[in-house]
């Protein structure tokens, strides 16, 4: 077991010596476990024993997938053989146990755990190799493709069917009054619920589920002793357990809730009206005293199990619709007052399941929620706790992400109580859902939060700390504390959001977030990060501090050197993350920035660290030029000493590991422009330094053109560019490459002076883009292909295979997948605000442009009659006359911008700001370059 169990994890190139090990000792491992189930009936526990282990070498040999010795027929079929006869024993009377026996003491005994783990075989192999067409879809061309497929057959022909009426049977031995282990009733519900979606199985589960759900899973699900037990003794416990994600994977009951769910999703017809007459009988023989309240508990439990069904399909139609409603006001919503506690805190929860479906009926909503609202004050703690969270679900549309509108009236006046009650709540229970809460309360309610911000953010504050060092009021460790703690996060972020447009307000909550983020930013006194999981959510309060703050304060500041340290130390992979404060920092504070030598060099060893690494991939590297471009450009002036190294790291990184993707090329050579346009000498310099002028600008224009041919909005022909993609992208190299026209005939290196031609030619091909982008923007853009994937459930007959969804699509690569989904990430992010956004390209290529024909005209019309064709001439042409057109729109602008400033600082009561707005000068960059600033909306002209 000890040899199997080291290949259990092993993918599936480096499985190969297990194959042999199987084809050496498996024979006999077969051979002594025929023997022990033949001489002994179940009640030696030595000999169970053997079994056991025999059976957990047969789950670490196929837990990754069936290796090539078990996929010969023979051999397969005599293990499946083997595997049936484990879970077929009959129970010795030493392993017979009521329902009411110790759990642990009968799951320990070593006959059910063979059985266990036979069962957890069967289980894994149906998931893998149960539906044929998914595996041929699924399995990669190889040399095991096709005995892979026809192992799949053979399941699917032989043995599902067989072993499915087999679990039934085990699972029957409940109706009985036997006792049977938790872990083995999770691996029968498992495999009961990937039976449902086979045509096949189906038919042999199909006259038997609603026995099945009755007499099984229902009683399951009832409120027991052993829940009242920990209700009245433990009711943190009884929370905690409610809601472990843990619980998931080895709790019969939630396994049991899951079957119930799948058989109303994939078999509605079957099921789901069944399924709900069931939970009606059982209210009624409730309410003529034939079942207790525990009955009731249980008949909730699925009902509410049942409601996302009534919000995403059209089981809210007809028959169900109207038992639904009547079950929901008239058994449901009056135990939101029962004398049972149990009983109120399962209708909140229930009430909370069915929320979009209440909500269709204005005044039964606003009735529930008012109930609800009344439970903030029950004397049992877990109703309280199933009250917040109802609330949740009751107040929120996720949809609009608003809240909503028939219930908001009666929340809203009592916010501060409501949220005065769920911190009470948290300093009882660490809980996620509690905080969730509280984060869909200041998303809902803003304006009654905001006056509260600051009382709100020292209670979120405190409750992090004590969540995360996973303690609760009693110092008692919770394993979900982090998951609370993390969501404390989410809600600071939430009100920070919430009240950006007060920035005043950001100065009264730097006292207690800079103390929550200088916790998880430093090391405690072991020399650790103590807090280093909850970093991502950190830097969301950072960046939100750093950019909505009125200044960038001195208390603000401190938090710089952690951050950077913190990247230094261990959070390279959060470079992205980190980026987005210390970009605030630069652009927000900039002579701050400059007023601490050591910070401008802190911001080049990041850039050197991520462009010298060897681990340092192209995502990494694009937040890297992020960084870079930033710096370059909000701190032009200061830039002389770094530029040179700047350069120099991006000349080795396309030299040693050139970036491959479109986006890390792109950010790459925006850098590059930044430093041209910064200084354009300095650049040229160090290029011709490292021998690398040629090479450079080759590779630069070389992506300035690729691309492909597309359609455009129109129907009309055109050419998709694979580099520079976005307005910005070509903006920022239009301008960089426009300032090395400024530069004097004398400082440019030989190549670069006989080439300029050319570099006209391509900062015209990104000006034409740009009126191309504006163009598509007016007009429209493609849609692109709309897929449509069938409902789950839905498509085939009732009886037949349920598919689960487009499973015919090639399968993707993990690379492939998180490729897409950080480009999508690309394409939806928001541009980060530069200094070069005052700058009009047409105007400073103009200008620049003229310069160089003044200097030189005679080699300047040399030169451009050489690079320049028919239709880049006449492009030309048009870009000189648009500039007349473009300097109106800027004086325009500039006299609007200045009334709209000297407006807004008279109503601000601040005469010395007006005079100081009106007195302005151009920005840093367009002072150094002495390029005349336009408006953003200035439209481009020559193009047409």
């Amino acid at each position: 077991h000890a040899l199997c169990k080291n290949y259990e994890f092993k993918p599936t190139e480096r499985r190969a010596p297990i194959n042999e090990v199987m084809g050496a000792t498996f024979p006999a491992l077969a051979t002594i476990i025929e023997k022990v189930l033949a001489f002994d009936q179940g009640g030696n526990d030595t000999l169970n024993e053997i079994v056991r282990l025999g059976c957990k070498c047969l789950w670490c040999v196929i837990h990754q997938d069936v290796p090539p010795y078990l996929q010969d027929v023979g051999v397969f079929t005599r293990w499946m053989s083997l595997t049936y006869s484990v879970i077929a024993r009959p129970v010795p009377s030493t392993a017979l146990a009521p329902l009411d026996a110790d759990k642990g003491s009968v799951a320990a005994m070593p006959f059910w755990a063979a059985k266990r783990v036979a069962a957890k075989v069967m289980n894994r192999l149906f998931q893998s190799y149960g539906n044929p067409k998914t595996v041929e879809m699924h399995l990669i061309a190889g040399q095991n493709q096709e005995n892979e497929v026809a192992l799949a057959r053979l399941f699917h022909d032989t043995f599902a069917v067989k072993f499915l009426e087999l679990f039934l049977q085990v699972l029957s031995a409940r109706t009985q009054g036997m006792l049977l282990p938790d872990r083995l009733l999770v691996e029968m519900f498992n495999f009961v619920t990937t039976a449902l979606s086979l045509a096949n199985t189906w038919a042999v589960l199909k006259p038997a589920v609603m026995p099945l759900v009755t007499q099984v899973l229902y009683p399951m699900l009832c409120h027991d002793a052993q829940d009242q037990e920990l209700w009245s003794e433990d009711p943190q416990e009884f929370i905690r357990r409610s809601y472990d994600v843990m619980e998931d994977y080895s709790s019969p009951r939630v396994s049991a809730l899951s079957l119930v769910s799948q058989l109303c999703r994939k078999r509605p017809k079957a099921c789901l009206e069944a399924c709900l007459e069931f939970c009606n009988q059982r209210f009624a023989a409730y309410e003529a005293g034939t079942t207790d309240a525990a009955g009731k508990d249980g008949a909730m439990y699925l009902l509410g199990s049942l409601g996302v069904h009534f919000a995403d399909c059209k089981a809210s139609e007809g028959n169900v619709s109207s038992l639904v409603a009547e079950m929901l006001v008239q058994r449901v919503a009056k135990d939101l007052r029962s004398e049972q506690p149990h009983l109120r805190g399962r209708a909140c929860w229930a009430v909370g399941q069915f929320s979009d479906f209440i909500a269709q009926d204005n005044a039964f909503h606003v009735d529930v929620t008012s109930q609800v609202l009344e439970r903030f004050g029950d004397e049992a703690l877990p109703v309280r706790f199933q009250a917040a969270v109802a609330l949740r679900k009751l107040v929120y549309d996720e949809e609009t992400r608003a809240p909503v509108e028939g219930v908001a009236h009666i929340v809203a006046p009592l916010i501060v109580q409501i949220m005065e009650e769920i911190f009470k709540l948290m300093d009882q229970v660490g809980s996620d859902e509690l905080v969730a809460t509280l984060d869909v309360i200041i998303e809902c309610f803003p304006g009654q939060v905001s006056p509260y911000a600051q009382g709100v953010c020292v209670r979120l504050a405190d409750s992090f700390v004590r969540l995360a060092q996973g303690c609760d009021e009693d110092g008692a460790s919770e394993e979900n504390s982090s998951l609370a703690a993390s969501q404390c996060c989410s809600a600071i972020a939430t009100l920070l959001d919430s009240i950006k447009g007060q920035p005043h307000v950001f100065t009264s909550l730097e006292e207690p977030l800079v103390g929550l983020l200088t916790q998880v930013l430093t090391v405690d006194a072991s020399g650790d990060y103590a807090y280093s999981e909850y970093l991502e959510d950190a830097l969301d309060i950072h960046t939100y501090l750093t950019y909505y703050s009125p200044t960038i304060s001195t208390a603000l500041w401190t938090l710089f050197q952690p951050l950077a340290q913190s990247f230094f130390d261990w959070a390279v992979d959060y470079l992205p993350n980190i980026n987005m404060p210390l970009i605030n920092y630069i652009s927000r504070d900039t002579p701050g920035f400059l007023s601490v030598p050591t910070r401008t060099e802190v911001i080049f060893r990041i850039i050197s660290k991520v462009f010298e690494a060897d681990f340092s991939s192209d995502s990494d590297l694009v937040a890297a030029c992020q960084l870079a471009q930033v710096w370059v450009l909000s701190c032009a002036a200061h830039m002389d000493k770094y530029i040179p190294g700047i350069i120099l790291l991006i000349v080795r990184r396309l030299q040693t590991r050139a970036p491959k993707r479109p986006r890390a090329r792109t950010a790459v050579f925006k850098v590059c422009a930044a430093c041209l346009l910064v200084n354009s000498p300095l650049v040229l310099l160090t290029l011709e330094a490292q021998q690398a002028t040629d090479k450079l600008f080759q590779l630069w224009f070389h992506d300035i053109v690729a691309g492909e041919p597309s359609t455009g909005p129109s129907g009309v022909p055109e050419f998709t560019r694979t580099y520079f993609k976005h307005a910005a992208d070509k903006k920022l190299c239009c301008i960089g490459l426009s300032a090395i026209l400024g530069v004097p005939p004398e400082s440019l290196p030989a190549s670069v002076r006989n080439g300029l031609g050319y570099m006209v030619a391509a900062i015209l091909t990104f000006l034409f883009d740009l009126d191309r982008l504006i163009f598509n923007a007016q007009n429209g853009k493609d849609g692109g292909e709309t897929a449509t994937a069938a409902t789950a459930g839905q498509g085939g007959g009732e009886d037949d295979d349920v598919s689960e969804g487009n499973k015919g699509s090639k399968a993707k690569t993990l690379q492939e997948l998180v490729e897409e989904v950080e480009d999508e990430e690309e394409e939806d992010a928001t541009p980060i605000a530069s200094p070069i956004d005052q700058i009009d390209e047409v105007l400073f290529f103009s200008q620049v442009l003229e310069q160089f024909k003044t200097r030189q005209p005679a080699q300047a019309a040399t030169l451009l009659d050489a690079a320049l064709g028919p239709d880049q001439k006449a492009c030309l042409q048009a870009v000189l006359a648009s500039v007349p057109i473009r300097m109106s729109l800027r004086v325009q602008a500039q006299e609007k911008a200045g009334q709209e400033a000297r407006a807004a600082a008279l109503a601000a009561g601040s005469p010395s700001a007006a005079s100081t707005l009106m007195g302005a000068g151009p920005s840093a960059v367009s002072a150094l370059m002495g390029a005349p600033g336009v408006e953003a909306e200035a439209e481009t002209a020559f193009a047409s």
